[in-house]
């Protein structure tokens, strides 16, 4: 943050482009029942996004899905996926960037950006969007439905906008986050191992 700054404010005066301006394509996904331990697609769904932003794999739902499906709603490692229908207002927004092995495909209730890697990098937009659902600005800008559901609508998300400091920097911060996030799970590690320690 001190050296990128408070993405909502933008105290760097950052040159600020829309999360479409980023993206090479925006899609939404496409419902799916489950189809059984055998179906050859899993499936990424808004439980599976903590509110930490992060990806969540402890239930995981396994489909089928025709080509036309698959093509519109497979999802692509570096792919910013965002949770944009939800009953609960606290989970509008929240987002993951993803990185799992194998054939993945997401929920309609998320939308998926493939984001152009020699424009920005993903791992700084990540983040970026991230700050803002901790900030709370899309609790903020979110619409209820007639069903008592809250909603972005996809014209908002595409028009998010984001500051964007030199590419040189973005990478920077990339491999500052990949340090800490790996400090950050050997912290957890620790303190797993700790705990059985202790019940054992």
């Amino acid at each position: 943050l001190d050296m990128f700054g408070d993405p909502a404010t933008n105290p760097k005066g950052w040159e600020v482009r829309s999360l479409e301006q980023l993206a090479i394509k925006i899609r939404n996904g496409v419902s799916k029942r489950s189809a059984g331990s055998d179906a050859p697609f899993k499936m990424l769904m808004v439980k599976n996004l903590g509110l930490s932003c992060y990806v969540v794999l402890d239930d995981v739902r396994k489909v089928t899905a025709s080509e036309r499906d698959y093509a519109q709603a497979r999802l692509l490692n570096g792919d910013l996926i965002i949770s944009h229908l939800n009953g609960s207002i606290e989970h509008v927004g929240k987002c993951a960037l993803f990185s799992e092995p194998g054939k993945w495909m997401f929920d309609s209730n998320l939308t998926a950006a493939t984001l152009d890697t020699a424009a920005v990098a993903p791992e700084y937009v990540y983040w970026a969007w991230r700050l803002l659902f901790e900030h709370g600005e899309f609790r903020r800008i979110a619409q209820k439905t007639t069903g008592g559901q809250y909603l972005l609508k996809g014209s908002v998300i595409r028009q998010i906008s984001l500051p964007c400091p030199p590419s040189q920097l973005q990478h920077r911060f990339t491999e500052l986050v990949a340090y800490f996030e790996e400090k950050r799970w050997q912290m957890e590690q620790a303190a797993e191992d700790l705990e059985k320690l202790y019940q054992s």
